[in-house]
């Protein structure tokens, strides 16, 4: 019988005053939550059912304020008889977390919660709530064990990741290079066009490379900000540019800055290629044709003004449950083995912590039936 059930058949053909104190009591139990009284003129000490329970005592039994205290560890008799000393005699209120044992030999958390009663002025009594909290102690130290675990086995990812990326960094540049070179060299086009292929290749790697580099960076906290005159026109053609030697799908941009858009702004030049060379490189990659526009405008919120980037692509929408999951490092809209896209899912999540080290907010919204945009901001700097 539930503690609810077996309170309800208690309360039959009782007064209401006897069904409220029933439902306390059910309440009570269910909460592992007691009550207590402590005269301070006769030092007569109350307790509820459940107080007594927790103890591991008999409900009908008496027990004195000495008496109660012992119940504590030694380590913790000082700290409560402290606490219950200075409710009594100060008015001083007191919520206190200690080790007990009950009579069983249990050991167990509680938490010990005092109220001074006042009567004209005067403390009369001190009263208050004692509550078993072991599983949650337990719980909330599984819990801290397990992010400490979590964050360990985060740092050792990022450790790895950064050190086998370093690693291989290294003999990609040679490859890169010694292969543009073979690619000038080499008369033979059938030759000629298969180096390009490698070449580029190459570059895709390489790009992949210094993502991962990024992103263990940004997460580890040791990438700063460097801000510099940026000709965005300019900063544009470079971007689309990179994307075409990483042999990655590439189309055409239309770039529309607002009137309010100065050619030169002043910005972190490396992070914010970085966010353009992913969200236009996807626009092109994911569209259902390869178009991109990019729009700046500048917006004024009071304390605040900032830089408004839109990149928008005509394309399949992103369904609204895998929208939030799509910015999460490693993760595509389309996760299946059949999907018709490449990569490794880390430009979102690596463009996302960029712009959010710098100050901005990256988001995804759906314009009307056939338009996918990404949007970034970031702070406006003065020249």
């Amino acid at each position: 019988m539930s503690i609810a059930a077996e309170t309800a058949s208690e309360a039959t053909g009782a007064s209401e005053g006897d069904k409220r104190e029933a439902l306390l009591d059910a309440l009570s139990r269910a909460a592992h939550v007691g009550g207590w009284w402590l005269e301070k003129a006769s030092g007569d000490l109350t307790w509820t059912r459940e107080t007594y329970v927790i103890h591991g005592l008999d409900p009908n039994g008496d027990v004195d304020l000495s008496g109660a205290i012992d119940f504590y560890a030694p380590e913790a008799r000082e700290t409560i008889t402290r606490a219950v000393g200075r409710c009594l005699n100060e008015g001083v209120p007191y919520e206190v977390e200690l080790p007990l044992v009950d009579a069983t030999g249990r050991p167990k958390q509680v938490r010990a919660i005092g109220r001074p009663s006042i009567v004209d002025g005067q403390v009369v009594a001190a009263y208050g709530s004692f509550q078993d909290i072991t599983d949650q102690i337990r719980l909330r130290r599984e819990l801290t064990e397990r992010a400490r675990q979590a964050e360990m086995a985060h740092r050792a990812r990022s450790s790895f990741l950064s050190a086998i990326s370093h690693e291989i960094r290294t003999p990609m540049t040679g490859i890169i290079g010694s292969v543009d070179l073979a690619v000038e060299q080499v008369k033979d086009e059938t030759a000629k066009a298969s180096l390009s292929i490698a070449l580029k290749c190459a570059q895709r790697l390489q790009f992949l490379l210094e993502d991962v580099l990024d992103y263990s960076a940004l997460e580890a906290g040791n990438e700063c900000s460097a801000f510099e005159p940026v000709e965005l026109s300019k900063l544009v053609d470079d971007v689309v540019e990179s994307i075409d030697h990483a042999g990655e799908v590439t189309g055409q941009v239309r770039f529309l800055p607002e009137a309010d858009v100065p050619e030169t702004i002043k910005a972190d030049m490396t992070k914010l290629r970085r966010v353009l060379r992913h969200l236009i490189g996807n626009g092109f990659k994911f569209g259902s044709r390869p178009q991109v526009t990019l729009s700046v405008e500048r917006r004024y919120w009071t304390g605040r003004d900032e830089y408004l980037f839109s990149v928008r692509s005509p394309g399949a929408e992103i369904p609204r449950e895998l929208r939030a999951s799509i910015f999460e490092a490693f993760t595509q809209a389309d996760m299946s083995s059949t999907r018709e896209r490449d990569g490794a899912g880390i430009g979102l999540a690596l463009s996302r912590a960029t712009t959010e080290s710098m100050g901005g907010e990256l988001g995804y919204n759906r314009i009307g039936d056939s338009l996918n945009e990404f949007w970034f901001s970031i702070p406006t700097k003065i020249i």
